[in-house]
């Protein structure tokens, strides 16, 4: 899956949609580094529009991180409900077992406990 994802943000990935001419299917995001700089644009021009790029990047990133943090906590809720609805179950299914124990235990002849205590005290011997 992240080599798919890789693959959307490479180079090669670009080529794929141009039409045989060489000429874009659609409108491509020029990359600001890679235009030229018009030469008449002083220093701080050419500061202030790197500036500019730079905060661009930052709030994509920032974007980015918190849509991360956003579905990383809605699979963290997903998980401790997934949680407690097993640990509930378990629970339930614990509470079971101990019935049908002690209805089995209800169901057995009733044999007086000295004479099981008798039987145990022989077969020690």
């Amino acid at each position: 899956m992240a080599a798919q994802r890789e693959g959307y943000l490479t180079s090669e990935n670009s080529n794929k949609s141009k039409s045989p001419n060489g000429t874009s299917a659609h409108s491509a995001t020029v990359d600001p580094w890679e235009q030229s700089r018009p030469e008449h644009l002083n220093g701080d021009e050419v500061l202030t529009a790197s500036k500019f790029v730079k905060n661009e990047a930052e709030y994509s990133r920032q974007t980015i991180a918190n849509e991360i943090l956003e579905a990383a906590k809605t699979v963290c809720g997903e998980l401790i409900a997934d949680t407690e609805r097993t640990l509930e179950k378990a629970r339930y299914l614990e509470g079971e077992a101990d019935r049908k124990h002690v209805e089995a235990h209800e169901e057995l002849p009733n044999e007086p406990s000295s004479a099981h205590g008798q039987s145990l005290g022989t077969a020690a011997l």
